[in-house]
């Protein structure tokens, strides 16, 4: 029986399925590939670690999964179109690979195999994926200290209000002179600060990965993305340290800090754990 990655969520999650994929595993995996995500996968290079098998006409995120959007008569019809879309292209004889469990997915009759739904995401998906593809020693990102920054870069927002970094702890970073130089960076969609710079795509987003030898992020995109492209990284996190979504770099390192509303003491924290 064969097995496909069928991958309607967020970018987020595919982005961990990718990276995971890259950085602990050889050979590629069948995809049937959503319209919504063809821009993030050429930018992950996506045909290094996927055989495209079947395209989904959808472009977005599915209202299957984010049913707390679905409150008009049109999310409803929008709801109705989309689940009749992707059940054509989920074949009895397959087994498909999904980025979450939901007994929603049972309204399809097929097989489906998904992560755990605790602990770890990287680890669930690295174990999910250990009887399908071929595992090799995890690449290595190669950092070791703050000394070694010349150019560090944060990414305070996040699509989540919950998850955006604190403008005064923001402040912090960048007046305190800890690096040689600090960026900042936002999606055209957030609230900037005066001097930042403004991202339009997932392009442009990954120029900006690219560009810097430190990734400050909110428990957002960019740090997956960090991870993906094997550079160095730190999350700052709101109210807890949700474990769940930690990239196994930030797990090894300990690097990430939760902010409850002390910036003086989370910016020491910072700094610590960076030296």
């Amino acid at each position: 029986m064969s097995e496909i990655y069928v991958p309607i969520r967020a970018f987020g999650d595919f982005t961990i399925t990718t990276a995971v994929i890259k950085n602990h595993f050889t050979g590629k995996l069948d995809i049937i590939l959503p319209n919504y995500l063809s821009e993030l996968y050429n930018v992950l290079n996506g045909d290094d670690y996927y055989n495209i098998v079947d395209v989904i006409d959808i472009n977005r995120s599915p209202a299957f999964f984010e049913l707390h959007k679905v409150k008009k008569a049109g999310d409803l019809l929008r709801l109705r179109r989309e689940v009749i879309t992707i059940n054509k292209h989920l074949k009895r004889q397959h087994k498909h690979l999904f980025d979450y469990r939901n007994r929603r997915l049972n309204i399809f009759f097929k097989k489906f195999t998904y992560p755990v739904s605790t602990g770890n995401i990287y680890r669930a998906k690295i174990n999910l994926l250990n009887s399908t593809l071929t595992t090799k020693p995890a690449d290595q990102i190669n950092y070791t200290g703050v000394d070694e920054v010349k150019k560090a870069v944060i990414f305070p927002g996040s699509r989540k209000r919950s998850k955006i970094v604190d403008i005064d702890l923001v402040r912090k970073i960048i007046s305190s002179g800890l690096f040689k130089s600090i960026d900042y960076a936002y999606h055209q969609s957030e609230e900037p600060l005066d001097g930042a710079i403004v991202f339009h795509d997932f392009s442009g987003l990954k120029d900006i990965v690219l560009n810097y030898d430190l990734i400050i992020s909110a428990d957002s995109l960019p740090l997956h993305l960090a991870y993906f492209f094997n550079k160095p990284h730190f999350g700052i996190y709101n109210d807890y340290l949700n474990t769940q979504w930690l990239t196994p770099y930030i797990e090894e390192k300990k690097y990430h800090t939760v902010y409850t509303g002390n910036v003086e003491g989370t910016f020491a924290d910072i700094k610590n754990k960076l030296a």
